[in-house]
């Protein structure tokens, strides 16, 4: 049966819509009357004729095997008989029960069996030539007493197994002489395919009967399953625990009386979006957070130490520092505030210039692994099979600093940092047109930050202040790896070098550390601890330092009130304090072949 078939239905005529709508949608049902059918008479034989127009096509089938062994005929109410004959109301022939003026719920036409002689009629089979959920039709005149006439319809599925199944005899409602018998089948447990009206009564002949009014509704279609829930997004990108400043050598300013001055060696990396070609550090308010004793902390000094750790001028790098020498130079040093231009030379390529960049939030919003690969030393960790819902993570700090994207060797001397202060610095990178790559609200969160760096008490063990905190966006200090290099944070050496009068250097920052000066009149170690934070910004202890007119997110924690006097560099211009001046400097392939020999000899001591 083509139920979708679009061609036009005749109501009225062979076939009537389900709610006895016509529209050029494809039917969902069909009604089969055989009433008013052009070229038919009685005799003709119904077979296929309605398979376009309604799915239906009927055939005699053998009681035994069920083979075709003919088809209905059409019968025309009234005589001479074609179907049966009436007992009661002197009515014609083939005459339905209720026939008025010819007219009667069966119309004009019905189809019936072709006559046997001396055997029961075959059995009626419809089939439909697509599945349906609900198939009735009517059986005319069940009347013969007993067992004679006993008929069963049977609907049947696609296979041609036994759905369901009704049983009639003139005991039945709606039995008797001429009457129409419906039967109906409805929403069984499997579409319906076809429908069996078998005879199953006892007598041989003289068996009339006649069939009509057959209604399909057609099963639709069971929807596709749904297609399988597309996989989850991956989550947000999950960024590496990294570190963009680093101390990574301290020592003390030799024959100091006071023994609170400080050479600060440190690296920067940039993880950033833009190479980065200076660096600039002011003091903030942080600086100010606790008591001071005397003078507050300030700078002294800054520099540039070409080979990187550790201080000096002749040291050959440690184990795993980059073949890179810096050859930037200070180009601004007040008590306030430092600023250097970056140059990163590298001796694999015979490069120099600004510092590189690796991008770790333009990787995307959701690619955990893209970031976690632009860090030496990270990997993911779960979110089997798919890595995309791991976490990264960096087993051991000393890896990070193991890329391209980092330079060593910024010095800056600070003073007047006593146990149990802190020194608080804002840090920018700046980008090859000398503007901030980052600030509060605008640009990368990797250029831009804070450092808090305090002198711990000389004999205090551990991590006491791991808890604590200068500014509300902190997390505590530390002296892991992750701040300083290879425990750096302990101070056993003087400097070797004065760098309270040079210009040359600088200094980048991510997480504020502290450390602990060295007593040179005590003897003992000194000790830091900091915390770098990037992204944060405090407010300028020297409002003039603020020259890019940043704006300050960073909140200091209430219950740290400093106190104590300013001292001498207590913010204006930085007069007031230590006044750097300009020496001459050693030329960029002076400082070159310095570094070419430390790093050589590094390189043939690792062979060894």
């Amino acid at each position: 049966m083509k139920l979708f078939d679009t061609r036009p239905i005749y109501l009225g005529l062979t076939t009537s819509l389900f709610l006895g709508i016509v529209t050029s949608q494809p039917a969902q049902a069909a009604t089969l009357t055989f009433e008013s059918v052009p070229t038919l008479s009685e005799g003709t034989p119904i077979s296929n004729q309605f398979l376009n127009s309604h799915g239906m096509t009927f055939s005699l089938v053998d009681d035994n095997v069920l083979t075709r062994v003919g088809s209905p005929v059409l019968a025309e109410v009234g005589g001479p008989r074609a179907a049966f004959t009436r007992q009661e109301d002197n009515a014609p022939p083939d005459t339905p029960k209720g026939t008025i003026s010819g007219k009667s719920g069966n119309g004009r036409y019905f189809i019936t069996n072709k006559k046997k002689r001396g055997k029961p009629p075959n059995s009626l089979l419809i089939e439909y030539d697509r599945p349906v959920s609900i198939a009735k039709g009517e059986i005319l005149d069940i009347d013969q007493p007993g067992r004679r006439e006993e008929w069963r319809v049977v609907a049947r599925d696609s296979k041609g197994n036994e759905l369901h199944s009704l049983s009639f005899s003139n005991k039945s409602p709606n039995t008797g002489d001429g009457k129409a018998t419906p039967w109906k089948f409805e929403n069984l447990r499997r579409d319906i395919s076809s429908v069996l009206l078998e005879f199953t009564g006892t007598a041989k002949n003289n068996i009339g009967v006649g069939f009509d009014n057959f209604f399909a509704q057609f099963a639709q279609p069971a929807p596709p399953p749904p297609p399988p829930p597309p996989p989850p997004p991956p989550p947000p990108t999950k960024l590496p625990p990294v570190y963009s400043f680093r101390f990574t050598d301290i020592k003390a300013v030799e024959n100091d009386p006071e023994g609170d001055k400080f050479q600060l060696a440190f690296e920067v990396l940039n993880w950033s979006n833009q190479p980065a070609a200076g660096v600039r550090i002011a003091l903030n308010e942080g600086t100010n957070s606790l008591p001071i004793i005397g003078k507050r902390p300030s700078f002294a000094g800054a520099g540039v130490d070409s080979n990187g750790r550790p201080n000096g001028p002749d040291a050959d790098p440690l184990p795993g520092n980059q073949p890179l020498a810096n050859t930037g130079a200070v180009v601004q040093s007040t008590d306030t505030a430092i600023q250097w231009d970056a140059r990163q030379f590298n001796f694999n390529t015979f490069t120099n210039g600004p510092i590189p960049n690796r991008d770790l939030l333009g990787v995307g919003p959701r690619n955990t692994p893209g970031a976690c690969a632009l860090v030496p030393g990270c990997r993911v960790v779960g979110g089997s099979p798919n890595s995309f819902f791991g976490t990264p993570q960096v087993a051991d700090w000393e890896t990070v600093d193991n890329g391209n994207n980092v330079l060593d060797g910024f010095v800056v001397t600070v003073d007047d940092l006593d146990e149990g202060e802190v020194i608080s610095f804002n840090w920018n990178l700046l980008n090859v047109n000398g503007d901030p790559i980052g600030m509060p609200g605008t640009g990368n969160k990797y250029g831009f930050g804070k450092v808090n760096l305090v002198r711990m008490g000389i004999r205090e063990k551990g991590d006491p202040d791991a808890d604590f905190r200068i500014f509300e966006q902190d997390t505590g200090l530390d002296n892991s790896n992750r701040s300083f290099a290879q425990g750096s944070h302990r101070v056993t050496e003087n400097s070797p070098v004065n760098y309270d009068t040079t210009i040359a250097s600088g200094f980048s920052a991510t997480k504020a550390l502290a450390t602990q000066a060295v007593n040179s009149t005590g003897g003992d170690e000194p000790k830091f601890a900091a915390e770098v934070t990037a992204g944060i910004t405090g407010a300028f202890l020297n409002p003039a330092d603020n020259i890019y007119n940043s704006p300050v997110n960073g909140q200091l924690v209430a219950s740290n009130p400093g106190s104590g006097s300013g001292g001498s560099g207590s913010g204006g211009s930085g007069s007031g304090g230590i006044q750097p001046e300009k020496v001459p400097e050693p030329s960029t392939m002076a400082m070159l072949g310095l570094t070419a020999i430390a790093l050589f000899g590094y390189k043939r001591q690792r062979r060894s």
